[in-house]
Formats: C-alpha cells, structure tokens, sequence
C-alpha cells in the first residue's frame, strides 16, 4: 500500500515530497476544491477503516480532522465531487465492512453538514460512479453494486442531486447493469462520460457512454432548439476564449 504524492504536468510525472502526508491508503474520496484551491481527500483504508480529512495546496498536506475525530464515520470508497455553482464539496456513500452508506455530506470549507435528503437513493450501493455537471448543475449518479442475501445485485439506475435532494431518473435503454468504472463530466460536450466497469458476468468492459442531464431536465424543447442551444453555447465559449487569447 502506497503513501506518495505526484505531480502531472507538461506529459511527466513528478514525485513530490510534502512535509506531511496522510498515512499509506487505499480506496480513499478525493477531489479538487476549486473554491478553496486545494485537494480534498477524506477516508479510505489502511490497516483499518479511515475516517481522517486531508487538504493539499500543491506544496504540503495538511490534516483537517484526525482520524475518527469528525462528524463523518470511518469508511472506505467514498466519493466526492465538487459542485462549482454552490461551491461546495459533495461526499456521497462508502462503506464499512458490510454495512454500505447511504448518507451526503457537503463541505462548505469550514465544516462537513450532513444533508438529510427527503429521498434516499435506494438500493444503498457500492461500486457506482459520481460526476458534477457544471452546465446542469448537479451531481450525477449512476450504477452501482449491493448484497442481497449475500449474492451481488448490479444496478444500472441514474440519480441526481441539485443540492436539496436526491431524483431517480428513469432512462430509456440505459447502458447494462455495472460497477467500478469511471465517470467524468466534459465541459466541452456538456456531457458525462462513463467508461469501463464490471458486468454481472464478471466481464470488465470498454465501453463507453455518454449522459447527458439536460436531456432529462428541459422536456419543453424539441430536438431542434436543444442542438441550437448547444451551438449558441459553444460558440458563446469559443468568444470568450479567443478574447482572453487576444487580450494575453
């Protein structure tokens, strides 16, 4: 189990060597806070279940809350996500040992609120991914893995989250029944892109999906005024971009 710290940049890898670090680790929560400008890292699993909060600014680790010591319990594969319209850092789910979280947190950058959602994602899972869509603003959910009477049940549902609770959403033809692949929001295709998993059959898979939350939130336009709206967007971004290019 591993405990260093790296840096990507210019198509290298460099290691770093920050006076502090948390402790070696596996299956911890991690994100970048833009508001805060640093990495948030909670949890994860060592010897034992972790429950210790980090921050990196780019130079040195700095321990938040001490193991055990916060209001979020012990846990393994939380994860977290950064929602920029709210500026905060969502926490969603984990586990310890056989009992699989359900809860949400949300750091604000001085404390972690738990958010006592009126819906419940149900079933409580492991295994799914989380994403933000900055254009939809929300946090996206999707798959995911739990035990029914000690056998492995996949899911293939999608959630959202605006920040008050959570909303299953019901998708035509969603993708097969998956778990621990990757999922990422693209700002440039105002979409979420889910990669790889875990089938029911134990098959690991390439494929790869798109979703797209605005889809699924602005029933009154058509086909039409959706790719026009995506067009005006992106040629609205492509001016702002070459301004700042002009200007530099």
């Amino acid at each position: 189990m591993l405990g260093d710290t790296w840096l990507y940049t210019d198509g290298k890898w460099t290691q770093l060597t920050p006076p502090h670090k948390p402790t070696a680790r596996c299956t911890h929560g991690m994100v970048y806070d833009a508001h805060l400008g640093h990495i948030l890292l909670f949890g994860g699993f060592s010897t034992d279940y972790l429950g210790d909060f980090w921050s990196f600014d780019g130079s040195d680790w700095h321990q938040i809350i001490e193991n055990g010591a916060g209001p979020i319990y012990r846990r393994a594969r939380p994860m977290m996500v950064y929602d920029s319209q709210r500026e905060k850092t969502v926490l969603f789910g984990g586990y310890y040992g056989m009992n699989i979280k359900n809860d949400t947190w949300e750091y604000d950058g001085v404390q972690w609120i738990k958010i006592n959602t009126p819906t419940q994602i149900h079933p409580p899972r492991t295994g799914y991914g989380l994403t933000f869509d900055t254009f939809q603003k929300k946090t996206i959910l999707f798959c995911g893995v739990y035990l029914l009477d000690n056998f492995p049940v996949y899911l293939n549902d999608t959630w959202e989250y605006d920040g008050t609770d959570w909303h299953e959403i019901i998708i035509d033809n969603p993708p097969e029944p998956r778990y621990y692949g990757s999922f990422i929001y693209m700002d440039a295709y105002f979409k979420s892109i889910y990669f790889g998993g875990i089938k029911s059959d134990y098959t690991r898979t390439d494929e790869t999906f798109a979703y797209s939350a605005m889809l699924h939130n602005t029933p009154s336009l058509d086909a039409y005024s959706l790719i026009l709206l995506v067009i005006i967007v992106s040629l609205i971004l492509f001016y702002i971009d070459f301004q700042r290019k002009v200007k530099s």
